[in-house]
This record gives structure tokens, sequence and C-alpha cells, in this order.
């Protein structure tokens, strides 16, 4: 039976790779949070908010009917440490796309650190069950993506996007699923590995999402603005 939810799990994970927070009430688009500081030009930076609103509460629909209530199995079923660990392990392969981007990016240093992360996690961490790496070295997890590669190029933000299950994101950041997929095809090109990869990383996206969702949802009466907020003002 155990196996049988672990499957059913699995199922609805690989569909959804990357959720978002939203709400199911019907916001008025001029509509401005109390908790949203600074207060952003929309005409900039939302020019496709009708559009945005419509997948932020769709996304909230998916997570509300499936994401949330599979996440709490997953976590019933299985403990901390057990959850811990496939976390560790699902950062330790996709360091490779992190390094890569790093290298494009220029900053060499950080390349040559998460490249010894990786090494030290992968041998002595016994293939990233466990992180040696951080407390032993102060080579803690520092994750990058293709958008803050673009970034380092030269290309803008752009206007803030929300997407069907990947989330809010900025027309340059978007970039990043696809990308991240095709690097780790170069490296990992058999599926029955490529599966599990791709259910341990929902899973672990899920948990954290799960936990931010409900502070959102309790402090702020647009959950869409504060959302957008911290995207916007995310560092990459």
């Amino acid at each position: 039976m155990k196996k049988l939810i672990v499957t059913c799990i699995a199922v609805c994970l690989v569909g959804f790779s990357v959720s978002t927070w939203g709400d199911t009430y019907d916001f008025s688009d001029h509509f401005v949070d109390e908790f949203s500081e600074p207060v952003l030009n929309t005409r900039n930076t939302d020019p496709w908010m009708p559009m945005n609103r419509v997948f932020f509460k769709f996304n909230d629909y998916v997570y509300v009917s499936v994401i949330r209530p599979t996440t709490r199995v997953y976590q019933f079923l299985f403990p901390t440490r057990v959850r811990k660990h496939v976390k560790q392990v699902v950062q330790t392969v996709s360091m490779p796309v992190d390094i890569a981007n790093y290298v494009l990016q220029g900053r060499v240093s950080m390349a040559a650190q998460q490249t010894g992360r990786l090494l030290v996690n992968a041998t002595v961490g016994i293939g990233g069950i466990f992180d040696v790496a951080d407390p032993w070295l102060g080579w803690s997890y520092q994750p990058t993506g293709f958008g803050a590669t673009l970034g380092r190029w030269g290309v803008p933000k752009g206007p803030y996007l929300v997407l069907p299950f990947l989330g809010p994101t900025t027309l340059r950041n978007s970039a990043n699923v696809p990308f991240s997929m095709y690097a780790t095809r170069l490296y990992i090109k058999d599926d029955a590995l490529n599966t599990p990869l791709l259910v341990g990383r929902s899973v672990a996206m899920f948990e954290t999402l799960v936990n931010g969702y409900d502070a959102i949802y309790m402090n702020s009466l647009d959950a869409y603005s504060v959302v957008r907020e911290w995207q916007l003002n995310r560092g990459e």
C-alpha cells in the first residue's frame, strides 16, 4: 500500500515541476497590498497583469488541489531526516548546471568552490546524501541560474511573468528551466535517472513552497502583489 501511495505521489509531482503561491479571491488590478514596499510602477514592471493574474489563480488551484495535499502525504510518509537527504542528493546532482553558469558568468572563484563542494559531497558525502563540505570546509550551497548569467551579460530582467505550473518569474529568468533541462541532459542521459531527479527536485521545492504559502496567505490581502514584489526585488 505504501508503494502505491509513493507511486501516486511521483506521478503527481512529475507533472508539476514547480508551482507558485497565490490566492483564489477575485482581486482588482489596481489594488496595492499594504505590505508591498516599494510601490512598483506596474505599467512598466507588470504590463501583462491580466494574463499573469489568470495564471496566478490557476497555479493557486493546482497548489491547493494537488501540491499541498501531496506534499503533506510525502511529509507524513517520510521523516525529516530522509527528506533532508533527498534534498541534499538533488542539490548535488544539480550542481554541474550551477557550476556551468558560474563559468559563463566569469565567476571563476565561485565555480571552483562549488566544484570542490560537488567533489567532496559526491565522494565523502556518499553521492550527496550527506553534506560534509559546508560544516567541514565552509562551502555552502550557492545555486544560480541562466537568468543570472544573462544578467551578467547585460540582459535586463524584462517584465514580470507568471507561467502556468512554473510560477512567478521574469522574462529573462524564464530561460532558467529550459537551460537547466538541456544542461542536465548533457550529463544525465538515462530517463531512468532523470525521472527520480525530477521527482526529488519537485518534492524539495514543494516543501519550501508549502512552508511559505500560508505565511503569505495570512499576512497579505493580495498575495499576487506580495509575490510579484518578492520576485522583482530578488538579486538575480
